[in-house]
């Protein structure tokens, strides 16, 4: 019986291990095609290819947890992060490779583990926050309204992320970014305020 348990704990571990990796390949390949990571301009001009800058840097991730109990229709949801000065980046080759960042410097992205989708959910210039939605919104066993869902998901208490305000944001045609923070790309500037 010891021996079952054991190969069912391995079996796990390398199935972890394996989703682990692909979600690791999906948020980079995220992240070059927001040119969060491209190449310095002077290897862009000879010859630039997504998949040399795949081959060439890795990222580690970190999975988010809740600090809360999870409702049984958001199981399927999980969410990771990568942050430019806090995560490990590894560099396979002396190709010249550049993490451009501004204003913040976390990037989450949020993965459904049924359907296998993704959805880029802060420091990236697109938001899918309301993909998101319509995703747990249709997952749900019970039909729960949009904004239990919004509560639901602050309810959980993740530190780096705001759904409420990403709500409002989504709500708001007026496009004014500086009402809502919660969804700036990481790639907007840094200002400085100069005193003379």
């Amino acid at each position: 019986m010891k021996i079952k348990a054991l190969i069912f704990m391995l079996f796990s571990f390398l199935v972890n291990s394996y989703s682990q990796r692909e979600v690791t390949d999906i948020f980079k390949t995220l992240l070059i095609l927001n040119q969060s990571i491209c190449f310095d301009d002077e290897y862009k001009s000879k010859e630039f290819k997504i998949e040399n800058l795949l081959e060439n840097v890795d990222i580690e991730i970190e999975e988010l947890k809740p600090k809360q109990i999870i409702p049984l229709y958001l199981l399927n949801f999980k969410l990771y992060i990568f942050d430019i000065e806090k995560n490990n980046i590894i560099f396979k080759n002396k190709i010249p490779i550049v993490f451009k960042y501004g204003v913040c410097t976390e990037y989450i992205v949020a993965y459904n583990e049924k359907t296998m989708q993704f959805y880029r959910m802060k420091g990236f210039k697109c938001n899918d926050f309301i993909f998101l939605l319509n995703d747990i919104f249709k997952e749900s066993d019970k039909k729960v309204k949009i904004k239990e869902i919004i509560k639901e998901l602050d309810s959980l208490n993740f530190d780096n992320l705001n759904f409420d305000c990403m709500y409002k944001a989504l709500k708001d045609s007026s496009n004014n970014l500086k009402n809502y923070p919660c969804i700036l790309s990481c790639m907007d500037p840094k200002y400085a305020h100069l005193s003379r």
